[in-house]
């Protein structure tokens, strides 16, 4: 299975948003969903290349980004994994600027942005401290109390990290 159970049981859960999700097909929405994906793919600071095959494919297969054409996600994914391989501080702040701007979108909308950096985290089946770090910095950023991101909270108590 591509997506792991973990990450299978966020996406399960986001299923209220997602018909609100679908008419965000913006510039932003995209950007801010696949800059949760990055800071939380980035969390420890390295990325290697099978944990960007299992990110690109929580990106390319979930029903939220589903609305958005294959080209333009691996282009935006491209440009911030870029800047992060140059300087993960530098992308960082490129993923919290892009997150942000999404900060106006109805909060279903936000939560799915979040959710997908928990889908990320979950990939590997190992949702580490660093990685809640990164989302719940998604989610302050979103405008959202990580409480309000219920299958993280589910999900990060499963593996004994408290929120």
């Amino acid at each position: 299975m591509l997506i792991s159970g973990f990450a299978a049981m966020v996406n399960s859960a986001m299923q209220q948003g997602l018909s609100e999700f679908k008419r965000y097909t913006d510039k932003d929405t995209l950007r801010a969903a696949v800059a949760s994906a990055t800071l939380t793919g980035w969390a420890d600071g390295s990325f290697d290349p099978n944990e960007k095959r299992k990110a690109m494919t929580v990106l390319t297969k979930h029903p939220a980004m589903a609305h958005f054409k294959m080209a333009d996600i691996t282009t935006t994914w491209g440009e911030l994994d870029g800047v992060y391989m140059i300087d993960p501080t530098m992308g960082d702040d490129q993923a919290l600027q892009w997150i942000n701007a999404a900060r106006a979108k109805p909060e279903p909308v936000r939560r799915v942005i979040g959710m997908i950096g928990c889908a990320v985290a979950g990939a590997d089946d190992n949702f580490d401290a660093n990685e809640v770090n990164k989302v719940k910095a998604t989610c302050i950023a979103l405008g959202l109390a990580p409480s309000t991101v219920a299958p993280l909270v589910t999900a990060a108590g499963k593996h004994g990290i408290a929120l």
